[in-house]
């Protein structure tokens, strides 16, 4: 994959410095992609919080509601008396959203939904914790 970076660099006739090599290699080492489907609610209970993990969420296929601390905060502070309940963000087919480590989080399947999800640096279990606020 480096090699083929490199050689698109020279056949475009771009300037390639050696030094492109390590940082591709170390991009391309310390993203991890995978495709999560999601039915009901992620996590069962509380918020999912990675201390390490940037997450780039891509809606393949359905519809899910995502919660954070400052968008339950900023939903009740604009509640009407006609608005009432817990409310998240709704995303569907074809939606990006940025979740930065160090963000509590939980989704909510409105409809059966599948994501693509690219961490950086790559996840692991040990630096995801559930949480309870």
């Amino acid at each position: 994959m480096i090699e083929h970076y490199v050689a698109t660099q020279e056949a475009e006739g771009r300037d390639y410095y050696p030094r492109h090599r390590e940082f591709v290699f170390e991009m391309i080492s310390s993203l991890d992609i995978a495709e999560i489907p999601l039915t009901e609610r992620y996590p069962d209970a509380g918020y999912a919080h990675n201390t390490e993990c940037n997450l780039i969420v891509r809606i393949m296929k359905g519809r899910a509601l995502l919660f954070t601390p400052s968008i339950i905060r900023t939903l009740k502070e604009n509640a009407t008396s006609e608005t009432s309940g817990e409310k998240g963000v709704s995303f569907g087919k074809g939606e990006t959203v940025s979740i930065p480590k160090n963000t509590p989080y939980y989704w909510i399947a409105e409809i059966p939904t599948i994501f693509l999800v690219v961490s950086t640096p790559t996840w692991s279990k040990e630096q995801q914790k559930i949480v309870f606020l």
